[in-house]
């Protein structure tokens, strides 16, 4: 699979745009939270991280390409956003899984796409919660 990056950064943000049909902002350009005001919030973003790649000659190189998504949600009531914000890490997981626990394949994109790491800001102290998932897609 030599799919590029951009394919591949499209197709994520596709996957996950089309899960999280809540969001009031979404975006591949990455806005601080700071700049995205309740109003248009729930917010997702989807920021390019990087890639590691792997040759091993005389095989096909592999590279593991990483994003982050990135989740605002600001809710002043007594819960706080935490229940909203846990909602849509949920469903942006769920959304890079397939059938029986297996990791999507972007349609053929990648040889998995899979979220690693979720990490959470704010939202135990006040009206705004955040949340990033780590996202590894690793070519054949």
């Amino acid at each position: 699979m030599t799919n590029s990056h951009e394919q591949i950064f499209a197709a994520v943000f596709a996957r996950l745009s089309g899960a999280l049909t809540g969001a009031v902002t979404s975006g591949r350009r990455v806005r601080s939270w700071e700049e995205v005001g309740p109003e248009a919030q729930p917010a997702f973003f989807l920021e390019q991280l990087g890639a590691t790649l792997e040759n091993a000659p005389p095989g096909p190189s592999r590279q593991t390409v990483r994003a982050s998504a990135l989740f605002y949600v600001h809710s002043d009531t007594a819960d706080g956003p935490m229940p909203l914000l846990n909602s849509l890490v949920a469903i942006a997981t769920g959304s890079l899984v397939e059938a029986r626990g297996i990791p999507t394949t972007l349609g053929g994109l990648v040889a998995s796409a899979r979220p690693t790491d979720i990490t959470y800001g704010g939202g135990n102290l006040g009206a705004q919660g955040i949340a990033a998932i780590t996202i590894e897609m690793r070519t054949a």
